[in-house]
């Protein structure tokens, strides 16, 4: 759906499902990173608006205070994983800080104690709950490995597929 609009691009987004979420122009025939990302969001959807399928959108953006919090507040009530604040003065840039910057990730977490069942290479857990695994764990690298039998409070965004995963 994108590769019918005229000229080259390198737009910024994610794939969920099969559904391309576009949320920042990179580079048209111009490099568009140093720009604001007011101007980029501008062009972007002058661009990229039109296309109007099932595979390709560009990520609606909101604006006040009051706006924000229903549009999150809808976002949590379709049970979506989250969302992203920019700031419009920000120009593009590569990767994600672990604090500050131009961008924060909101995501909705939900939390709940786990039994250890099992420890896994590669700082990863197996965790249970009522004797039933529920799924492997990542254990940050600031907290130590929990053993075997261990009750652990973890952090997980959705229970997925019929067997319950976290």
């Amino acid at each position: 759906a994108a590769a019918a609009v005229p000229g080259p691009f390198v737009i910024d987004g994610e794939l969920v499902g099969e559904k391309y979420h576009a949320f920042d122009l990179l580079a048209t025939a111009d490099d568009w990173r140093g720009t604001t990302y007011a101007d980029r969001l501008a062009e972007l959807e002058a661009r990229f608006g039109a296309i109007g399928c099932a595979a390709f959108a560009v990520a609606p953006a909101v604006f006040g205070a009051s706006a924000k919090k229903a549009f999150v507040e809808g976002l949590r009530a379709a049970g979506r994983e989250g969302a992203v604040f920019k700031d419009l003065e920000a120009p593009w840039t590569a990767g994600r800080p672990s604090s500050g910057g131009s961008q924060l990730k909101c995501k909705f977490w939900a939390s709940c104690s786990c039994v250890v069942t099992g420890v896994n290479a590669q700082r990863s857990v197996e965790v249970s709950l009522s004797g039933r695994p529920v799924g492997n764990v990542t254990i940050p690298p600031n907290f130590n490995l929990p053993s075997v039998g261990r009750v652990v409070e973890i952090r997980y965004l959705y229970v997925a597929g019929e067997n319950g995963s976290l």
